[in-house]
C-alpha cells in the first residue's frame, strides 16, 4: 500500500556487558526514522522458488530488514546496491535477523534495487520488510 510521507521506524538498543563484573560497556539506543512514501511487511512469507527474487514495493528500497522464522531451515540473502552488482550480504540460520539496509539519507544514490532470497528448502519461512 502506497501512502505519502509514511515513517519507516527503526529503534536499536545495543547492550554490551562485561560478564564477570557486569559493568555495562556499551548501552546504545538509536531511533531511525526516515521519510519514505511506501513499505512492504511479510509477516510469515513461505519462500517458494530457488532463488526467490522479492517483489520491491519500489524501484529502489532504502529499507530492509529479514528474519528468518523457519524452525530448521537456512537462508542466503542476496541484494543488488544501486549503480552496483549483487552479492551475497548474509545466511541466516533459524531465529537470526539481518538489517542489510536501513538508509536515512535521503541520497538518491543509496538504497537496493534487488532483494534475492535462496533457502535450503523450498517453503522455508521468513519475516521481511522493504521501505522506500
Amino acid at each position: 500500500m502506497a501512502a505519502p510521507y509514511v515513517n519507516n521506524g527503526l529503534i536499536l538498543n545495543i547492550t554490551e556487558t562485561e560478564i564477570t563484573t557486569s559493568n555495562v560497556i556499551i548501552n546504545r539506543s538509536q531511533q531511525l526514522n526516515p521519510t519514505a512514501n511506501v513499505g512492504t511487511y511479510e509477516g510469515y512469507y513461505a519462500i517458494a522458488n530457488t532463488p526467490q527474487a522479492l517483489t520491491l514495493p519500489a524501484p529502489v528500497v532504502y529499507q530492509f530488514y529479514i528474519k528468518n522464522i523457519d524452525p530448521t531451515g537456512n537462508v542466503t540473502v542476496s541484494v543488488t546496491p544501486q549503480g552496483g552488482a549483487a552479492a551475497v550480504v548474509c545466511r541466516l540460520k533459524p531465529g537470526d535477523v539481518s538489517i542489510p539496509c536501513w538508509s536515512i539519507s535521503g541520497d538518491s544514490t543509496n538504497g537496493l534495487v534487488a532483494v534475492t532470497l535462496t533457502p535450503s528448502a523450498l517453503g522455508t519461512l521468513v519475516e521481511f520488510f522493504l521501505g522506500a
